[in-house]
């Protein structure tokens, strides 16, 4: 089983900065390396992957929109590489930072049981988990409280809600 908040940490410590400033990446760099020592020193809380998810074999690469998720489903394979095209949340966010310069505005899909998440430096967040056999959950938040979620599944849904929690958000 695979524990997700020591992914986030593993994840966030390979990623963050592609389309950061500095002074935002240079900040979560040093939150990463206290996060990565405290997971290290013990048990952190969780969300646990369901068994199988890890070695689900891989989706066809496609793109998605966060109001299609949910047709999703189940999808029985993992969706790692996907991507899911944020263009449609452009007026709460800054595209420039979440998107490639000149490109369109699409988060990839992380591993199973990796947690990406994405800020534009003024609070808002988007955190995309990949629950593998059950799907996928991606959530927009504003300052700390959960402006909306969306997620393949039920479960990952719920799922996502966990997270979510243990993460602080309102």
């Amino acid at each position: 089983m695979v524990d997700v908040a020591h992914r986030r940490a593993q994840h966030r410590g390979r990623s963050l900065g592609r389309f950061m400033t500095d002074r935002v990446a240079a900040s979560t760099a040093v939150f990463v390396i206290a996060g990565v020592a405290l997971v290290g020193c013990g048990a952190a809380p969780g969300v646990t992957l369901r068994d199988g998810s890890e070695t689900l074999p891989a989706c066809p690469i496609t793109k998605l929109a966060p109001s299609t998720i949910s047709v999703v489903g189940v999808p029985g394979c993992d969706l790692e590489g996907s991507g899911v095209d944020i263009s449609e949340l452009a007026s709460q966010f800054d595209i420039e930072v979440l998107g490639p310069p000149g490109g369109e505005p699409s988060l990839t899909i992380p591993a199973a049981g990796a947690v990406f998440s994405q800020g534009d430096g003024e609070g808002r967040e988007l955190l995309m988990v990949n629950w593998g056999a059950d799907g996928i959950g991606l959530a927009l938040i504003d300052n700390g409280q959960l402006v909306n979620v969306w997620a393949s599944s039920e479960t990952a849904l719920e799922l996502q809600g966990e997270h979510l929690k243990l993460e602080g958000v309102g």
